[in-house]
């Protein structure tokens, strides 16, 4: 086998080259072996309060889906979750829960409610649960954010004044009304 030297490499033979990338691909192989044992759980809360643990990569909605079964036993449907996003992660500056809903499924007739689940605090473990009708979204529809014309962008308030109302449509809609208490 010939050597064809390329312009970025006119003075390394072929063999050096597979060489450098078997050892690129050696070093890659044992970072992400390293990552797999000594970061696969990520600390979810602390063991003082009893909080669970995240697992890398696990998503806040999985968190959430799982909550919504065991406490209000609800297992599908139009389900959205947010994490609590503190002021200064936040883009409107306050503690707000940021959700988006396709807007295919407030135009579907055959959807009838969306389960909106909120994180309590960072890390909590713990959630909010707001049951909304459709039909509100679609009555409430113009006082709402429209983001790339298929969603609906809401950012509720997680501040005790206002809470879970939408901070980023013109008409600062309540939700408030819609949040569900479990019965322990």
């Amino acid at each position: 086998m010939s050597h064809t030297p390329t312009k970025s490499h006119k003075s390394k033979p072929a063999f050096v080259l597979r060489a450098e990338r078997a050892l690129n691909r050696a070093a890659a192989k044992v970072r992400a072996d390293y990552r797999r044992q000594h970061l696969k759980v990520a600390v979810w809360g602390n063991a003082r309060t009893g909080a669970k643990k995240r697992e890398k990569g696990k998503t806040i909605k999985a968190d959430a889906v799982s909550w919504l079964a065991s406490k209000f036993g609800v297992k599908s449907g139009d389900i959205y979750a947010s994490k609590f996003h503190v002021p200064e992660k936040s883009p409107t500056r306050s503690s707000v829960w940021w959700l988006e809903i396709p807007l295919r499924i407030i135009e579907a007739q055959s959807s009838i409610v969306v389960h909106l689940v909120c994180e309590a605090a960072p890390d909590a473990g713990e959630f909010h649960y707001l049951e909304v009708p459709v039909e509100f979204f679609r009555k409430q529809l113009s006082n709402l954010d429209m983001r790339d014309k298929d969603k609906v962008s809401l950012f509720l308030s997680a501040e005790s004044g206002d809470l879970f109302s939408d901070q980023r449509g013109k008409g600062k809609v309540s939700f408030s009304h819609f949040q569900r208490f479990d019965s322990d």
